[in-house]
């Protein structure tokens, strides 16, 4: 099962945690959210290829990050699924290059 993020969200900081109930610290990272829109409508033939392609995405991720990054490291990678959204982080220790 994908690595799940505990998120905190307030107008001055948004803050990630590794596990539930751990402090809350400020992090970088790079997050994509990716969204099923009008999945509400689909019928159930849809639904089952929503999910389907929802799981092969997030274990795809992985794959293609160790390819495409010079220095990936999987521990830093989060993926999660919620309802029609798939979030995807992969948590830097600063914002340099």
């Amino acid at each position: 099962m994908p690595n799940h993020l505990s998120v905190a969200v307030s107008p001055e900081k948004i803050a990630l945690a590794d596990k539930v109930r751990s402090p809350f610290a400020a992090a970088y990272g790079v997050v994509a959210v990716l969204d099923a829109l009008g999945a509400k409508n689909y019928g159930r033939e849809q639904v089952a290829i929503f999910l389907e392609s929802r799981t092969v995405v997030l274990e795809a991720v992985e794959k293609l990050a160790d390819q495409q990054l010079k220095r990936f490291n999987s521990l830093r990678l989060k993926r999660s699924a919620f309802q029609d959204s798939v979030i995807i982080c992969y948590v830097l220790d600063d914002l340099t290059p």
